[in-house]
């Protein structure tokens, strides 16, 4: 019969090595949601690199996951996991610290390549400590996906990676601090040579790779599900953190009784949720709530096996894996490539096929391969759980409806803004939406047409801007994709109450890039603005589609008063398209007001206007303003503006 101290002390370092998981896995996810943007906004951006060689660069750095039987086979296990582990919370610590787009991404590399070496010698750990171990991985797997969301949640999805304050720090450094202190319990006893799978006992680990995507573009994408189901972002984080808690308790309760051919059938089903369910808010919720337990039911299936017999080294584990992790590349190019590529399917198409690969991943195991109960007790699950739900509710108390700007009698003027925040990433590519919302609220504005505004794309750091800046400067806020699909594209920010809104796309429907215009009435000291808020489009050799999409506009505006049209035009004053609005009758508040040119593109070096305010000639233009700021790539243009 086992001592109850040896069973305490084997307990102990279960649980040391499950917080080591949980720690690693949310510091590494926070980590890819800067190297993504990284590699677009300033490898791309500001060092000028080639789109294949990023590409390149993006896949080297995800074969990294090859080289974890190598570290092993060179310092052993204990020394693989020291190395990693320990290696995570000091690149985590110094990216927090770090104020540089270069740096960030030099950290933010080498933490992704860290998470990608962990996982499968953490895996080899967990199968020395014994089958209850092994079967508890997936749920510490789970749990450090859902860490990381939680602290995303709670920072209204502005990464704490992005924020400079000292709260931000704190959090980071503690951590890091818990990843350390678990390390070193997690590594006593710990034999340094690990007992491989089988080939076959294997292969079911290539669903690793497609289940972490499932996450990041699904599952745990937060900002992106508030943008798809229309519910608000606080709605849609009680929905993301419940799918959380119900894969948790489905991995420790579910899976004990799991079979391989139930396994398969919970692929299947998944495969069919994500293929049939509509984009709108019950049918997301549902899927979330549904589809989360679904997707640990295949994780836990895939990392079920036991080690082959004699089989020394983690080379079977590593191969399989790593094959995974390309996976999630080439899946990852897949699911937004109809952004970039006239496609014709959009990302949401592609989430099916990711749950079916992962199921004929699953389908290799073993049938009889008996699966034992979880290491941890239920009460540590319990606890984990309570913690998650916190996220969503400090969230809840940080939120606030903002109030109607306050009646100002005799004061008949209101003051706009059309500004263009390059996704919130400032002209040394690093995100910055402070510095934008400062530059609103010093602007005085009223009332904000931004363009190029993400909420919840991965290459954009997974940011909610829209709610984000609504929320940081208080004042109402209203959405329009432009892509199908996509969650970016045009918003409004108003401290007057909106009227009727409607999102309209614009022509040709044929664009890689789509565009679309928002319609919006707004309430100013009792009269009726008319706002029509755009982005047309940008490729400077086709001025085609950008004439279409003027005469749209002016369709829309149909010569009614109190009308302002504002937005990146992507036109200078002497192309065509901007001279057909200017002969419909619209009023370029620039040209009437300026003396002279007006630069608005880029931000660093402006040269060119491209973005402009446009009134409706019962409209009178007082005054103007480009505020210099390196926030975008573009000035905003600021016009204060006489109702009738």
């Amino acid at each position: 019969m086992e001592r109850i101290p040896q069973r305490v002390a084997r307990d102990a370092q279960a649980v040391a090595a499950s917080l080591l998981a949980v720690t690693v896995t949310a510091m590494g996810l926070q980590l890819l949601r800067v190297f993504v943007p990284s590699l677009l906004f300033y490898l791309r951006e500001v060092a000028g690199m080639a789109p294949i060689t990023l590409g390149m660069i993006a896949l080297a750095l995800l074969a990294t996951a090859f080289l974890a039987d190598p570290l092993y086979r060179v310092g052993g296990l204990r020394t693989g996991l020291l190395v990693t582990a320990g290696g995570m919370a000091l690149v985590r610590a110094g990216e927090q610290l770090s104020r540089s787009a270069p740096l960030d991404l030099v950290l933010s590399a080498a933490g992704v390549a860290i998470l990608l070496l962990y996982l499968p010698l953490a895996l080899g750990a967990a199968r020395l400590r014994g089958d209850r171990a092994a079967a508890h991985f997936p749920v510490a797997l789970l749990a450090g996906v859902a860490v990381d969301t939680a602290l995303h949640i709670a920072s209204t999805t502005y990464d704490l990676s992005w924020q400079t304050d000292i709260v931000a720090t704190i959090i980071v450094l503690a951590l890091a601090a818990t990843a350390l202190v678990s390390l070193r319990q997690a590594l006593a006893g710990l034999p340094t040579q690990a007992v491989d799978a089988s080939w076959r006992g294997a292969a079911p680990l290539l669903a690793i790779g497609p289940w972490l995507l499932l996450q990041v573009v699904f599952f745990q994408a937060v900002a992106h599900f508030a943008a798809t189901s229309g519910l608000a972002l606080p709605w849609a984080a009680v929905a993301v953190t419940a799918g959380n808690i119900l894969g948790l308790h489905t991995a420790l309760y579910l899976s004990r009784r799991q079979t391989r051919p139930a396994t398969i059938l919970a692929g299947i089903a998944l495969t069919i949720l994500l293929l049939s369910s509509p984009v709108n808010a019950i049918g997301l919720v549902v899927a979330v709530l549904i589809g989360q337990p679904l997707s640990v039911f295949l994780l836990s299936g895939a990392m079920r096996e036991r080690e082959g017999e004699g089989q020394s080294g983690l080379i079977h584990t590593t191969v399989m894996y790593g094959a995974g992790i390309l996976l999630f590349a080439a899946l990852l190019f897949v699911y937004y490539a109809g952004y970039f590529l006239p496609l014709d399917f959009r990302g949401a198409t592609v989430l099916p096929v990711i749950a079916l690969l992962m199921t004929l991943a699953v389908a290799a195991a073993r049938p009889d391969t008996p699966l034992p109960p979880p290491a941890l007790p239920s009460v540590l699950t319990g606890l984990l759980s309570f913690l998650l739900a916190l996220a969503p509710l400090v969230l809840w108390l940080a939120w606030s409806v903002p109030a109607p700007a306050p009646a100002s009698p005799g004061d008949d003027t209101v003051r706009i803004m059309t500004y263009n925040i390059h996704h919130g990433f400032n002209v040394t590519g690093r995100l910055d939406l402070e510095s934008v919302a400062s530059v609103i609220e010093a602007s005085g504005a009223e009332i904000v047409a931004l363009q190029e505004v993400s909420r919840g794309s991965l290459h954009t750091g997974s940011v909610d801007a829209a709610s984000w800046l609504a929320q940081r400067l208080q004042m109402e806020m209203t959405f329009g994709p432009t892509t199908e699909g996509y969650p970016w594209g045009n918003a409004v920010l108003s401290r007057y109450p909106f009227g009727t809104i409607r999102n309209v796309p614009l022509p040709p429907p044929d664009l890689t890039q789509t565009r679309a215009y928002i319609e919006a009435d707004l309430d100013v000291e009792g009269k009726t603005l008319h706002l029509l808020a755009t982005h047309l489009h940008h490729v400077t050799s086709e001025p085609g589609p950008r004439q279409q999409q003027a005469q749209t506009l002016l369709d829309a505006w149909n010569r009614s008063e109190s009308t302002v049209l504002a937005g990146d035009l992507n036109a200078t004053p002497g192309q065509p398209e901007i001279q057909l609005l200017a002969e419909a009758g619209l009023v370029n508040v620039t040209a009437q007001l300026a003396a002279g040119p007006v630069q608005t593109y880029s931000a660093d070096a402006p040269r060119r206007q491209i973005d402009y305010i446009w009134i409706s000639p019962d409209l009178e233009p007082v005054s103007f303003d480009v505020p210099r700021t390196v926030a975008s790539d573009h000035l905003p243009l600021v016009s204060t503006v006489r109702l009738p």
